[in-house]
């Protein structure tokens, strides 16, 4: 379980900086185009911070309720929980925008995988 949950912390590390460097291209075009024309139609961004925010949060509850429920209370490192979180809501708030985009109805589900990840994180008491 333990190594499932590393392959893909390391699968959304990738995606995560990927998901940066898209979101660093988007800030500085947008900030081009607003100095060249004021007429411009702003473009949605890759992310947006309340899908970050509830996949960081589903993923940080999961592993905590998880974890303290198998392990007890000395099982829970707060700075591992963050890190994996922000990463797992990053990549999730990513492909729930990109969802939207295309018109998928279904995009917002997505926010169900840092919840699952949490759950799997909280079992292998990574």
């Amino acid at each position: 379980m333990e190594d499932l949950f590393r392959t893909a912390f390391v699968v959304a590390t990738v995606v995560e900086v990927v998901v940066v460097v898209i979101l660093c291209v988007q800030v500085a075009r947008s900030r081009r185009a607003e100095t060249e024309r004021e007429d411009t139609e702003r473009e949605d961004t890759v992310i947006t911070l309340t899908d970050t925010a509830a996949g960081v949060l589903l993923f940080v509850g999961a592993a905590s309720v998880v974890g303290v429920a198998l392990h007890g209370w000395s099982s829970l490192e707060t700075a591992d929980l963050l890190v994996y979180g922000s990463a797992f809501g990053i990549v999730a708030a990513a492909a729930v925008q990109w969802g939207r985009a295309r018109g998928w109805a279904a995009a917002p589900w997505v926010l169900a995988l840092p919840l699952a990840m949490g759950v799997v994180a909280g079992v292998a008491a990574v």
